[in-house]
């Protein structure tokens, strides 16, 4: 089952109905988007007949390698600048959004991981389901289905009043004088857009620094500190050109 109203999850169910089995398929998205309940679907779909270790055996995820040549692989990766290089060769390729990006998609997966859940009386209660919906989720489906499914998991929300906090957020009201005049400032042949981006990167940039310093610069520790995978972290660092100092 692929629950999930949003354009998403509709493109992943048609993705299942129109691939052709025997040529290879790309799965992309972050970590726990779905990517491997996408591919146990393909392979429940097209090679049951095959057994079950060796019709999973055709699932691979690229951080690992990848066979020469491709055949009837099904290739999952979470980079996108890996998943479009790869999708060049690839044309059987489906980038799935993040959950934070199809919100919509929150109440039929609750509804589905609900039934599995082993606190079903606690998530069915109106105002445990009105406080997870209206929370800001930075996650994606695996941990819903981790916070919804095990006991006590409503304390796994740690970010439920973040709205609040950067509301009263000294360096929001900071940034808000800096940008007063800013416009002006920047002249007329400058591009907002790009200098908005270029904005976002400086933050991101000082924000990762903070973090591996605060983890005495290992990466592993780091990419746990600020939830994303090493592989995101070790790109970012690439990226920015942060070296350890001192």
């Amino acid at each position: 089952m692929i629950a999930g109203i949003s354009d998403s999850a509709e493109a992943m169910r048609r993705f299942v109905t129109k691939v052709q089995p025997g040529k290879p398929i790309l799965i992309g998205g972050e970590p726990g988007v779905g990517k491997n309940h996408l591919a146990r679907k393909i392979v429940n779909t097209y090679y049951k007949n095959d057994g079950i270790r060796s019709a999973f055996s055709r699932i691979v995820k690229a951080e690992f390698g990848l066979p020469d040549p491709l055949t009837d692989e099904i290739v999952l990766v979470e980079e996108r600048s890996q998943f479009d290089e790869l999708a060049a060769r690839i044309p059987q390729n489906l980038w799935i959004a993040p959950l934070r990006e199809r919100l919509e998609d929150i109440p039929p997966l609750l509804e589905h991981f609900i039934t599995r859940s082993d606190d079903y009386d606690l998530w069915c209660s109106q105002e445990n389901l009105s406080k997870l919906l209206a929370y800001w989720w930075p996650y994606n489906v695996e941990e819903l289905r981790h916070v919804v499914t095990n006991k006590d998991g409503g304390k796994n929300l740690p970010y439920a009043r973040i709205r609040e906090i950067l509301v009263h957020f000294p360096a929001n009201k900071l940034v808000s004088m800096k940008m007063e005049g800013f416009w002006d400032d920047l002249g007329k042949n400058v591009r907002p857009g790009k200098f908005f981006q270029l904005f976002l990167d400086s933050v991101e940039r000082e924000f990762i620094k903070a973090a591996l310093r605060h983890c005495q610069w290992s990466v592993g520790e780091t990419a746990k500190l600020l939830d994303i995978h090493r592989n995101t972290l070790n790109q970012k660092i690439r990226k920015y050109r942060i070296v350890k100092k001192g």
